[in-house]
């Protein structure tokens, strides 16, 4: 049988009042389950929906119920994490796996990580990514247990040079602009990060400068050259 499987993270201190297992709807043999894992340091939430007997039926479902879902979490403002990387909770793609097992890994499961090892026992080992995915499982799904992974970079850096210059009124642009570039750099995602360095351009240009032809000529360049990405 065929299932889909919806996982993400609430983002921001949030959290949802589930305790137990949540049927959000279910249609003939089909049943819509939500449940939410508060072991980490952020709330996980699994969403799973089936079982099908198509897979062609389930990816088109699970496409409906991906973009309902975030349909859903953006009306109520909360925003939720289906990347997994710092700074980027969204993406065009349905799926990111942050890591991955190989199969000497899944086989001797128990013996890496004995605390794991009654729950793995005689069960089928599939690995878990954030987004939404599709699953082919044999017998009863309780059978199945999904292993997930984490991995925490750092980047040690030289703390920079400071350059002290007195402030003067006309640096007020320039200090909304700094604001700006700062919280840019604090967001991987590359759509997000353009559209504030182009807000920080704008904050240094005065509203006569902006009517340039110049000015006007090197936005459209830069929208142009960032609609190819």
């Amino acid at each position: 049988m065929t299932y889909i499987r919806i996982v993400f993270y609430l983002e921001q201190n949030h959290d949802l009042r589930v305790e137990d297992e949540l049927i959000l709807f279910e249609d003939s043999i089909e049943k819509c389950k939500v449940q939410v894992d508060r072991r980490e340091e952020k709330v996980k939430v699994f969403v799973s929906y089936g079982p099908f007997k198509e897979r062609k039926k389930a990816e088109e479902n699970g496409r409906i119920l991906l973009y309902g879902l975030k349909k859903a979490f953006i009306q109520k403002r909360i925003p939720i994490n289906i990347s997994g990387s710092l700074g980027v909770l969204d993406s065009t793609s349905k799926s990111v796996k942050l890591a991955s097992l190989t199969e000497h890994g899944k086989q001797n499961l128990h013996l890496i990580f004995p605390q794991l090892a009654e729950q793995v026992k005689d069960k089928n080992i599939r690995e878990e990514v954030l987004g939404m995915d599709i699953y082919e499982i044999e017998g009863q799904a309780k059978n199945t247990v999904f292993i997930s992974q984490t991995i925490d970079l750092k980047k040690i850096v030289e703390f920079p040079e400071i350059e002290l210059c007195s402030l003067k009124r006309k640096h007020k642009n320039l200090i909304n602009a700094y604001s700006l570039l700062n919280s840019g750099n604090a967001i991987n995602d590359i759509r997000a990060s353009f559209i504030l360095r182009i807000t920080a351009l704008e904050a240094l240009v005065s509203d006569k400068q902006k009517k340039n032809d110049n000015y006007q000529k090197l936005i459209n360049a830069i929208n142009k050259k960032f609609s190819k990405i």
